[in-house]
């Protein structure tokens, strides 16, 4: 009467800082939190970290990492993350908060309920192109900041940290 339902993995994950986003911002705040010995779990809804700005090469064995400074950048801070303890979850998704300490999310084969201590939405922005003046034939990129996930109500409290360019500020 219809395939076999598959089993998905259920994850309840509790930890002192939970961070959502990984790009430079997200990968930052998660090495620095877990250098001062916090439990964090960093979440990112891609397969490799490094978000828009430190993208990293599809084979990183083809590439020639060596002549790009920003893609050393990222695999710089990439292996920081990584020696900072923070556990990581690639290729995962947010898809819904229920106020800071308790956050939902699905990807990697499993579903997982996150419940955080503390949460830093560093979520970066998708590139969307703008016209630049006065020649129409080229484009700038502009990243309008702040969560692509979450709207404000889910994202206001004291114990969440919301991080725009670079700059850390308490909605």
């Amino acid at each position: 009467p219809g395939a076999p339902r598959q089993e998905v993995a259920e994850h309840d994950l509790c930890m002192d800082v939970l961070v959502i986003g990984g790009g430079p911002a997200g990968m930052a705040a998660a090495s620095v939190a877990a250098e001062a010995g916090l439990d964090v779990v960093l979440v990112d809804e891609r397969g490799k970290l490094g978000g828009q700005y430190y993208k990293q090469p599809v084979d990183p064995s083809a590439a020639d990492a060596s002549a790009d400074r920003q893609v050393q950048d990222g695999q710089a801070l990439i292996q920081r993350v990584r020696a900072s303890g923070a556990r990581v979850l690639r290729g995962v998704t947010i898809s819904a908060a229920y106020g800071p300490s308790h956050v939902m999310a699905f990807g990697d084969g499993a579903n997982y309920v996150l419940r955080p201590k503390r949460l830093i939405v560093a979520t970066g922005a998708p590139v969307v192109p703008q016209r630049c003046e006065p020649s129409a034939s080229r484009w700038i990129r502009s990243a309008p900041v702040g969560p692509t996930r979450m709207s404000p109500s889910q994202a206001v409290s004291p114990a969440v940290l919301t991080v725009k360019t670079g700059a850390a500020t308490r909605p």
